[in-house]
């Protein structure tokens, strides 16, 4: 009724304006759906993961034929829930326009004991670049490093493996002494100890990766494993296609080889760490 009052020149520049309208309105809205569900979501807590994968594991492992003790343990240091909440920081972080970071690189390692996988440490590791927010231009790299390590025995003979047999073994006992327990509950009496420190307190980390490249990813010695050898996995995600290199094998004292690689990241680092509560692991931090 009211178009057929109007113009034709007065039809046109209401359908414009009117379908502008609509178009604003509706990107309006979908906008705030969105900042409404980024702000209403939480970065995921060491507690939740751990009580989701202890769950699905404990479903899982009687099909491995390993024991429940090692499994567990297991999951207790897998390097990938180090960084489990670095996603969402990501994303609070891109609200600072004065500055912009961006993840160049990641590295996950997890250290087994012996044959048998005692679970020894995991330790993951993140290079992140600063640039200004506007023209890009570089302003530093620096690397974040985390790690959780299975205690030491009471009689403080520090060999790895001494370390995730001992986890294993405190486990077992209190499975025994308290059978009603949950295996989240016996795994929060075992005192692993979680560490982090980065390249602005710790340059011996900086040094050993600048050599990680230089190590090719296959073993010296492909036909000969040594029985009861420690073991690593060792996994690479590069650049911003994330191509991922995942290496498995044996621990070597010395050599140009993967396993002799995290011996002496291992090494080179260890007296860098601090001891951290693990609720730290739920919040990342920009190192001064």
């Amino acid at each position: 009724m009211l178009a057929s009052c109007m113009t034709p020149r007065l039809q046109s520049a209401f359908s414009r304006s009117t379908f502008s309208w609509i178009v604003g309105f509706l990107i309006t809205v979908a906008v705030s759906g969105v900042n409404a569900q980024e702000d209403n979501e939480l970065p995921i807590t060491q507690s939740a993961y751990l009580d989701d994968r202890i769950t699905r594991v404990l479903q899982e492992y009687e099909i491995s034929g390993q024991p429940e003790a090692t499994v567990i343990s297991d999951v207790v240091i897998e390097p990938s829930r180090l960084f489990i909440s670095l996603p969402w920081y990501w994303n609070q972080l891109r609200s600072d326009r004065s500055k912009f970071y961006w993840q160049d690189l990641d590295l996950r390692l997890k250290y087994l004991g012996d044959d048998y996988g005692f679970p020894v440490m995991g330790l993951a590791l993140v290079k992140v670049t600063e640039k200004t927010g506007r023209t890009r231009e570089k302003i530093r790299d620096f690397w974040v490093a985390r790690a959780i390590r299975s205690p030491l025995p009471e009689d403080g003979f520090d060999r790895p493996r001494n370390r995730g047999r001992n986890a294993v073994n405190l486990y077992e006992e209190l499975r025994a002494k308290n059978p009603d327990m949950k295996p989240r509950e016996l795994i929060s009496s075992i005192p692993f100890e979680y560490l982090e420190t980065n390249s602005a307190e710790c340059p011996e980390l900086t040094a050993v990766l600048s050599k990680l490249f230089d190590v090719p990813l296959v073993s010296s010695n492909q036909e000969f494993f040594p029985l009861h050898s420690d073991t690593i996995v060792l996994t690479i995600r590069n650049g911003p296609g994330y191509r991922r290199i995942t290496y498995e094998g044996w621990v070597e004292a010395d050599g140009n080889t993967p396993g002799a690689w995290a011996v002496n990241l291992i090494a080179a680092i260890d007296s860098c760490w601090r001891a951290v509560p693990v609720e730290q692991f739920d919040q990342f931090e920009i190192p001064e």
